[in-house]
């Protein structure tokens, strides 16, 4: 389970250039690849808050993307992960699979 965000400052500046690159606002000039690569479950607060005001500051975008993820926090909405919304009879089909096993 993840920590709870309780910090503009958990959207790291690396995160945010990653994110504009794979949006094309931001060329870099050497070819190697990024390191540091953004998890998945900030991604979506970062390219929110890109398209909100794009020619923001790296600061602004950081609390941008924080009261974003805040307000999603606060409405409470389920977040899916990569697969979105699993359905039901799918989900207890893998939680009966008898070939699975499940450890503690």
């Amino acid at each position: 389970m993840r920590k709870a965000i309780t910090s503009p400052q958990t959207f790291k500046t690396c995160y945010i250039a990653a994110v504009k690159e794979e949006l094309g606002l931001l060329k870099r000039k050497r070819t190697a690849k990024r390191k540091v690569k953004p998890p998945q479950h900030l991604r979506w607060a970062i390219k929110e808050a890109l398209t909100r005001k794009p020619n923001a500051t790296y600061k602004e975008i950081q609390r941008l993307a924080f009261e974003i993820y805040c307000q999603r926090e606060k409405e409470n909405l389920p977040f899916f992960g990569v697969l979105g919304e699993v359905p039901d009879d799918i989900l207890w089909e893998v939680i009966d699979d008898k070939g699975l096993s499940y450890e503690d």
